[in-house]
């Protein structure tokens, strides 16, 4: 099979897990880093040599801090709380700027 085609496979099968947001965000990215690794659409080399890249290791690693956040703190139950007060997005942003 092309390797043009096997790339736009796992990136329209990837683009399609993200928009159905049912999977951890972090596992669908190593997962196609895996399946291009064992279609081989990329060699392994590639794949570690990219991670000297400062841009792509910043990304892996905000993907998975966001997905370890939303797992084990609840973040939105602790902000509903400081603004349970704002019913509508106008007087949220009057309360989150505003000086108390």
């Amino acid at each position: 099979m092309d390797l043009g085609i096997i790339t736009l496979i796992i990136t329209g099968i990837l683009v399609i897990l993200l928009l159905i947001d049912k999977f951890n965000v972090a596992f669908l990215f190593s997962g196609g880093a895996v399946l291009f690794v064992l279609l081989k659409a990329v060699s392994i080399d590639d794949l570690l040599g990219s991670f000297s890249n400062k841009a792509v290791i910043t990304i892996f690693l905000l993907i998975y801090l966001t997905s370890i956040i939303h797992k084990n703190f609840p973040l939105i139950a602790i902000l509903d709380k400081i603004f349970n007060k704002a019913k509508s997005t106008r007087s949220f942003i009057f309360q989150i700027t505003t000086v108390r």
